[in-house]
């Protein structure tokens, strides 16, 4: 059986590679969504870059990194990733608000949603015993924490 540890750390790179082949389904193989709704999409996005799509990619921007951040933290148990990982969740999901809308096929849509659950995992085992005692743990290379076997006290 896999420890709770291991399965936490697996949930967290299948999330963050299925959401990565979910964005990149429908640029290889555009043909899954139907040329109609192809055409919509960029009616929809238009040629020109908006005020909109500029806070967007001005907001966006940096919770991508901040999420990149969280996620690496919170793979090496870092006390502050759980709760970065959180509020920067909220606020990717409030970015939705102010999106246009957006058509992707199935098997994109397949790939983003099992790793939106993926990373609800993620975020209730951060919370949740065992796993949120390791972000507890002082790491290793803490000066609080013995490094090995320690010389005898010369007198």
């Amino acid at each position: 059986m896999m420890q709770p540890t291991q399965f936490f750390r697996l949930c967290i790179v299948g999330s963050i590679v299925l959401e990565v082949c979910g964005g990149v389904v429908d640029l290889v193989f555009p043909t899954l969504v139907p040329e109609p709704l192809r055409h919509a999409q960029d009616a929809i996005a238009g040629d020109d870059l908006r005020l909109q799509d500029y806070v967007l990619l001005g907001i966006g921007v940096p919770i991508a990194i901040t999420f990149i951040a969280s996620a690496i933290g919170m793979y090496i148990f870092r006390p502050w990733a759980p709760r970065v990982a959180l509020y920067v969740t909220l606020g990717s999901l409030m970015l939705y608000l102010f999106l246009d809308a957006d058509v992707s096929s199935p098997a994109s849509a397949l790939l983003s949603y099992t790793s939106a659950v993926l990373w609800g995992i993620v975020l209730a085992m951060a919370f949740l015993p065992p796993v949120n005692a390791r972000f507890q743990q002082l790491p290793a290379n803490s000066s609080m924490q013995p490094t090995g076997r320690e010389r005898p006290a010369a007198d």
